[in-house]
């Protein structure tokens, strides 16, 4: 499949992150290409595109819809991010709103509330596009669970007398399954001898439980007691689920990936980058091969920060975009470095760079990986200690304790980017690198006037103030072609730490004997 194209269906205000159309989008298409595991790595790419504009979308485009339905419960983005989107949710339930779909609200019998409430400030597609849809028998997915998910759904086909049926299919839980059922009178078999899907259902569960939760529960008589069976029938679930039943697949699969290579030992080349320089900080790594190298930067980036978190209990953390953004905030892994900063209170991961409306770059965007972070997050339940914050021009720079920015050299990506901001790149005379996309020359001045207001990043001008003033501003450089920017970058005051693969430091050293 190479014309794969995914719709995000709502948009929210661009200080909204995490669960939202737009962020998973963006990850769908980021997991693909930057995941290091990924089948088909980058840059094959199946996906033809992303389209983020949901009132641009017709339903001849879509072959298939999958919607979430709001509950109205904390955890969903319209709670979570009530006062960004205009949301009274008080409000909402006072007037007996038990579902929201793309915006939209429903009571009980399918019907909007008789209370006139606030619009909210989001854009989605028009529910008529569901209903033509489903008219045209494509598949329109709903999905919900539990108790609660399941009264949603009902008022949902029951608003199909306001015009026809909003979804043709389902995806819901046990609990949600059989209060569906008891809602429409048919009380689901109970029987005690699990068989069939029920069968398979247990032993995915007794595969997941002993294998991929957290904690692990590895001994039998903790299985059985998390599944309510008998210690016998957690082995049996347990040995089927392993080695397969009746001819059946097995549902687990065993899978070797071979480490990174231990980093080599990189001090000369740290102290003499520190005294050519004049930096803060200096990491150089080894990546052993070409493959490796973003990975490898970005895991030494993500241990420098943790080095500085040891003893704070808060910190702003300014994030630019690119490749090795992308691998610093993968080897981060946020939460779960959380369990190493017991001091830590709370982390704000500001973003450098405005949302955009239209997006043809996908992965790498600042915005995109907050997306990611704000889900990964939430799905822990600690969205209170890591902060996602949207980029608020010029000021940002006053809230920072530190920046982390890739620094590139002028490319296509480049070009691409400042076409669609407004900006003739054909204009700009002198370009050796990049920074937080903004081009410079060899004196580390910017080339170009205003392109940081056209692509809404924070400027040069505000980054070499932060340098001045001693605040640590981190370049990722992961590919030895990006070394003369990189240099040009640390002689003028652009950065003052560096974080680099061996290739790239050596080059530097010999560009700046050169």
């Amino acid at each position: 499949m190479n014309d794969l194209r995914l719709y995000a269906l709502t948009r929210y205000p661009p200080e909204v992150f995490g669960f939202t159309a737009e962020g998973l989008v963006g990850e769908l298409i980021a997991r693909h290409l930057w995941h290091p595991l990924a089948k088909d790595r980058f840059p094959q790419n199946p996906f033809a595109g992303g389209f983020l504009d949901p009132t641009a979308i017709t339903p001849d485009e879509l072959d298939f819809a999958f919607l979430q339905v709001g509950t109205l419960d904390a955890g969903e983005v319209l709670a979570d991010w009530a006062k960004a989107v205009g949301f009274d949710v008080a409000a909402a339930k006072r007037a007996k709103v038990v579902a929201e779909l793309l915006g939209h609200l429903f009571c009980a019998d399918g019907l909007p509330p008789s209370v006139p409430l606030r619009p909210l400030r989001l854009r989605a597609v028009p529910l008529r596009l569901l209903r033509a849809m489903v008219q045209a028998s494509k598949t329109v997915v709903l999905m919900a669970g539990g108790e609660r998910g399941a009264k949603a759904i009902s008022a949902l086909y029951r608003a199909q007398r306001a015009g026809g049926s909003l979804f043709n299919t389902l995806v819901t839980d046990e609990e949600g399954a059989r209060a569906l059922l008891r809602q429409m009178g048919d009380e689901p078999d109970r029987s005690d001898e699990p068989n069939g899907w029920q069968r398979e259902r247990l032993r995915f569960w007794a595969a997941h439980f002993y294998f991929a939760s957290s904690p692990h529960h590895l001994s039998r008589q903790q299985l059985a007691q998390r599944l309510s069976v008998s210690r016998e029938r957690a082995s049996e679930l347990l040995d089927e689920a392993i080695y397969g039943r009746d001819a059946k697949a097995s549902l687990v699969r065993l899978q070797v990936v071979a480490p990174l290579p231990e980093p080599m030992p990189m001090l000369e080349l740290e102290m003499a980058l520190l005294q050519k320089f004049a930096l803060r900080e200096a990491r150089v790594v080894e990546a052993g091969r070409a493959e490796w190298a973003y990975p490898a930067v970005g895991m030494a980036a993500a241990q420098l920060l943790l080095d500085w978190l040891q003893q704070m209990e808060h910190f702003a953390l300014g994030l630019g975009g690119g490749r090795a953004l992308r691998a610093f905030m993968e080897a981060l892994n946020l939460p779960h470095a959380l369990a190493r900063l017991p001091r830590l209170r709370q982390l704000e991961l500001w973003a450098l760079y405005r949302r955009p409306f239209q997006q043809s770059h996908w992965g790498s965007g600042i915005n995109d990986i907050l997306d990611a972070v704000a889900m990964r997050c939430h799905q822990f339940g600690i969205p209170q200690r890591v902060r996602c914050r949207p980029f608020e021009g010029e000021a940002t720079a006053m809230r920072l304790d530190a920046l982390f920015t890739a620094i590139g050299h002028f490319d296509e990506r480049d070009r691409q980017m400042l076409q669609e901001a407004g900006v003739n790149p054909d204009g700009l005379k002198g370009v050796v690198g990049t920074l937080l996309s903004q081009p410079f020359d060899a004196k580390g001045q910017p080339v170009g006037e205003r392109i940081n207001e056209q692509i809404g990043v924070l400027s040069l001008k505000a980054v070499r103030r932060l340098v001045a003033s001693g605040v640590p501003v981190v370049g990722l450089v992961a590919i030895p072609q990006r070394a003369r920017p990189t240099v040009v970058a640390c002689q003028n005051g652009l950065v003052n730490c560096l974080v680099v693969e061996r290739r790239v430091a050596e080059a530097m050293l010999a560009e700046s004997d050169g």
